[in-house]
């Protein structure tokens, strides 16, 4: 009886080393606070929340996403979890102030007691 062939190994190049995602996350990870914290040092107006919601979201949430996914192909564990913490903070952060802005969360009715 003939033995099977094995399939031959295939030799795959290796990758290009690219540039380091962690600047860009945490870039964003401290310009958006920074924004945001003016704001409630009364060092900005209280009417550039509006800036800071696109902010939050763009910068501190979807660059901060784009950098996990670069720290995750990278093999950085810190990095993946970390951005994808902070990314998913800002995220959710912009879109909560959006919604309240547009009067989605109700407020409850006042108890009677």
């Amino acid at each position: 009886m003939a033995s099977a062939a094995k399939p031959a190994l295939i030799d795959h190049a290796p990758l290009p080393k690219v540039a380091n995602p962690a600047p860009l996350g945490l870039a964003a990870f401290g310009v958006t606070p920074v924004v945001l914290s003016s704001i409630n040092a009364r060092l900005l107006p209280a009417e550039a929340t509006s800036a800071v919601v696109p902010l939050a979201f763009a910068f501190g949430g979807v660059a901060q996403l784009i950098t996990f996914v670069l720290e995750y192909a990278d093999g950085n564990t810190f990095g993946t979890v970390a951005f994808t913490a902070y990314g998913a903070f800002w995220c959710w952060f912009s879109l909560l102030v959006w919604s309240v802005g547009a009067g989605w969360p109700k407020q409850p009715s006042a108890a009677r007691g």
